[in-house]
This record gives structure tokens, C-alpha cells and sequence, in this order.
């Protein structure tokens, strides 16, 4: 998935093989100290369920940029 760029920092979004963006989507946040990996086997379920999933690292966790 894509890095994208926020207010001039970098955001990392981990997401189901789903490419459809016309498709809603659910997005998973990760609490504090967390990454986009809390969120591994939710994501794998919701995928096979046919949902197109993100999950976001926040700033300053994960590879998203402080």
C-alpha cells in the first residue's frame, strides 16, 4: 500500500488486496505506542469477507514519519 503525504508528512496505509476505490472502506486506527500490525488478523478476515480495508500508522508509529 501506498505512502501518502499529510500536511508535508509521510502517512503509511496497509490495506486489503481490494484496489476498488469506489468501494467504501473500513479504516482500523491503532491506539497509542501501536502500529498498522494490531490490526493483522482483522484485516484478514474483513479482506476475505469482501471488504476493502486500511490501516493506518499513525504519526510518529509504524513507517509513518514523525
Amino acid at each position: 500500500m501506498p505512502v501518502i503525504e499529510v500536511n508535508g508528512a509521510s502517512v503509511f496505509i496497509a490495506g486489503s488486496a481490494i484496489a476498488d476505490e469506489s468501494r467504501r472502506a473500513v479504516v482500523l486506527l491503532h491506539g497509542a505506542g501501536m502500529n498498522h500490525r494490531v490490526w493483522v488478523w482483522q484485516c484478514r478476515a474483513l479482506a476475505r469477507a469482501g471488504r476493502r480495508v486500511l490501516a493506518i500508522d499513525l504519526p510518529g508509529h509504524g513507517r509513518s514519519a514523525a
